[in-house]
């Protein structure tokens, strides 16, 4: 039950309200265009400890299986919720993955059976400046408070009977899943031939200090792009891209900055928007009251997995003894490594098999 705090704090229905949203979906193909499946959730995780995570949900649900033991085609990374509304009010969220599992979330939620999570109702406090949880530690978490949401204060009772009460700037959650998104890659040679595509998109690649990017619309067939532009033209474009999708600038830069180390690293990758018809139909949300207007605006990154990435990728393994060294993408790139070089594969599938163990260990304690 919630305390007697919680309820005195509780207001009835206020004015409208919008919602804003913003997110990920990263997924990995080689150069045939056809998605792998990986343990997208491998490998360290700089999230703040106090995240509730499938393997600590937090509440009196069963913990299912380890972040690092999932497998998927998606990685859905960091939807953030915001809420923007002239007077306190109540709000009653749920979200499901349609063919995923979410994994990690904040703050607490009352219900959540894997591919569906539900937060109960809680208050939106426009006015309120509460005292975020924060760790020492650098996290791709924080970026996100620096907008002008309202605070969103989440009451509940945890597994140990105690009650809680969670302040933060948005609704946080996480997963991975596999379905098919609206875009096709295959390389052959400097050629991209991208298909199902609607509205823009932005190939970005990066090699060492040279980058090249390059903005095109719809199916096509194109060059990759020569490397002769600059992370700050991909910044510009994908700012331009976020706030013509409907967010407002400082969310826009918020995601920017979330993801600015990774959407502009070392590599080959395709970032477009994801039709909100799609959104809709694959995190469906169950909002009340519903909100006088709404904005959804899902980034997909599409992992082009080039020949030579792989190569590199297989020379740093073998000389290393270490999967850990290739990143984050290390699972696919070895895999594939490991079918293009016979002589090799033992060794690669052993490598890859440690780190997946380390990194399972890890990310369920």
């Amino acid at each position: 039950m919630l305390t007697l705090l919680c309820l005195a704090a509780l207001a009835s229905p206020g004015p409208g309200y919008t919602l804003h949203e913003w997110g990920t979906f990263t997924s990995v193909a080689g150069e045939d265009g056809k998605p792998i499946e990986w343990r997208p959730l491998a490998g360290p995780s700089d999230l703040p400890s106090f995240i509730y995570t499938s393997s600590r949900p937090g509440l009196r649900a069963p913990r299912q299986q380890g972040k690092g033991e999932l497998r998927g085609t998606v990685r859905m990374e960091t939807p953030v919720i915001y809420f923007y509304a002239s007077e306190p009010l109540e709000v009653s969220l749920a979200v499901s993955f349609k063919n995923g599992v979410v994994t990690e979330w904040y703050p607490w939620a009352r219900a959540w059976t894997g591919s569906r999570l539900d937060w109960g109702t809680f208050k939106i406090v426009p006015l309120a400046q509460p005292s975020l949880l924060r760790e020492p530690a650098p996290s791709h978490y924080y970026p996100a408070r620096e907008v002008e949401a309202a605070p969103v204060r989440v009451c509940g009772t945890g597994v140990d009977g105690k009650a809680t009460e969670e302040w933060e700037r948005f609704l946080f959650y996480r997963g991975v899943g596999s379905f098919a998104l609206p875009l096709t890659v295959r390389v052959q040679g400097s050629t991209l031939e991208l298909d199902h595509l609607e509205g823009e998109a932005l190939i970005f690649e990066r090699a060492g200090s040279m980058v090249g990017v390059s903005r095109v619309k719809g199916k096509t067939t194109t060059s990759r792009p020569p490397l002769t532009g600059s992370v700050e033209d991909a910044h510009r474009l994908v700012l331009e891209a976020l706030v013509g999708a409907g967010l407002y600038e400082p969310e826009a830069k918020a995601m920017l900055e979330t993801w600015r180390d990774s959407w502009f690293e070392e590599g080959l990758r395709v970032i477009y928007l994801v039709p909100r018809a799609m959104t809709d139909e694959v995190l469906p949300l169950q909002v009340s009251p519903a909100p006088s207007k709404s904005v959804r605006v899902l980034v997909g990154r599409f992992e082009v997995l080039t020949a030579e990435r792989v190569e590199a990728a297989r020379v740093l393994a073998l000389s290393s003894r270490d999967a850990s060294k290739v990143g984050r993408f290390a699972e696919p790139l070895l895999t594939r490594a490991a079918s293009k070089s016979p002589a090799d594969k033992k060794v690669l599938q052993q490598l890859i098999a440690k780190w997946a163990a380390s990194s399972a260990q890890v990310l369920s304690e």
